[in-house]
């Protein structure tokens, strides 16, 4: 049976991430935690991304450290003077031909093992604080983030520069806020917003269905779809999260955590490739 794992990134201790806790959804579970710092060849103590890639090593995104990769054994750092183009790392993620995309506040990166290609400012990325990205089967790549000006984003990536999606969908940002945006398995694209939840399929924007399954003022934030097709949901009136909700079979379920978890802490989700959550 799935496990839930929970991996805690401190911004503020040198203890940085925590990494094996097994949570069980039962009660009175013991948790087991591996911390790595500084000491261990983390460049920074404050991590903002972390991915796994499909040969098993752990790419680390830090606040102003650069990236790493940790083998299971030491980590190999990559900074400015490696190619990144700067060294505060927001979002990470790995597309389906191999290459590494990195979400840095002076733009997008993608690494192929052995150079960083950039795309700022003359690619349609400006300087910001970029928190998600990802891909799609037809080789495009989505970023959502903040410019520095202020402006929340939602770029993608054709005829090899960056577009402006907030700038085809003006109701996305006209008297709204984007708080975070999720694609499903069948490649369409959720955008949570203060105004509703919507749902984008490549050609037109549209209200999700996912949100009529919640009361009406509840901001439904989807975090992750499993292997099995269930969609994980947090939900509350935004700021505030107060459940985490799983969709079975058209229905929801309430995912009970373990005590002393609180849903308030939960931004995103990971499943990893023994199943675990």
């Amino acid at each position: 049976m799935p496990r839930v794992t929970a991996l805690i990134l401190s911004r503020t201790f040198l203890v940085v991430f925590l990494l094996c806790c097994l949570l069980h959804l039962s009660y009175g579970q013991q948790f087991n935690f591996r911390s790595y710092s500084l000491e261990d060849g983390l460049p920074q103590s404050e991590v903002r991304a972390l991915i796994q890639d499909r040969s098993g090593n752990l790419w680390v995104g830090t606040n102003g450290g650069g990236l790493c990769r940790f083998n299971g054994k030491e980590f190999q750092v990559f900074t400015k003077k490696h190619g990144l183009p700067d060294n505060l790392v927001g979002a990470l993620h790995q597309d389906k031909s191999g290459l590494l995309w990195i979400a840095t506040s002076k733009g997008i990166a993608a690494y192929d093992g052995k150079t960083f290609k950039h795309y700022s400012v003359d690619k349609g990325v400006n300087d910001g604080q970029y928190f998600w990205i990802d891909s799609d089967d037809q080789g495009g790549v989505w970023v959502f983030g903040v410019e520095n000006e202020g402006a929340r984003k939602v770029l993608y990536l054709k005829n090899d520069r960056f577009h402006d999606l907030t700038d085809e969908f003006p109701e996305l940002s006209e008297d709204n806020y984007i708080i975070r945006v999720f694609q499903d398995e069948l490649q369409a694209f959720h955008i949570v917003t203060r105004n509703g939840l919507f749902k984008y399929t490549g050609r037109r924007l549209e209200p999700s269905p996912l949100a009529q399954l919640f009361p009406k003022n509840q901001t439904v934030i989807p975090l992750l779809e499993d292997r099995h097709g269930y969609v994980w949901f947090a939900s509350g009136e935004f700021p505030n999260i107060v459940n985490i909700h799983k969709l079975v079979d058209g229905r929801i379920e309430v995912v009970s955590l373990p005590e002393g978890i609180s849903p308030e802490k939960f931004h995103s989700a990971y499943e990893d490739s023994q199943g675990n959550i």
